[in-house]
């Protein structure tokens, strides 16, 4: 497993702990138990990507990284409805160029 892989890895693990540690002490939920999606986003040909995610909440935590370096990337998120992301980079990123983590806190 290459370097950014692992830098990638580490990331989720940060995030989804940074979570649950919210979760189970603010009284968001109890138990710091998170619900995830996780999808590869890119297709050589767009910029802007629905993503219907599911987890049925406003109260998201998302982050995106290019798989190739795990750098974090901030496109332009818009959540449309509890259950859907707009997603909207500068350029068109190639064939799944990057991965995304959404969870669920409240």
């Amino acid at each position: 497993v290459g370097a950014g892989a692992n830098a990638y890895a580490a990331s989720i693990a940060n995030t989804i702990a940074i979570a649950a540690f919210d979760k189970a002490n603010t009284g968001g939920g109890g138990g710091g138990t998170l619900t995830t999606f996780t999808s590869n986003v890119g297709n050589g040909s767009a910029n802007t990507f629905n993503v219907s995610h599911g987890l049925n909440s406003y109260w998201l935590l998302t982050s995106v990284r290019e798989l190739s370096t795990g750098d974090i990337v901030y496109p332009d998120l818009r959540q449309t409805t509890a259950n859907n992301l707009v997603i909207t980079f500068v350029d068109n990123p190639t064939s799944n160029q990057y991965a995304l983590l959404v969870a669920k806190v409240a």
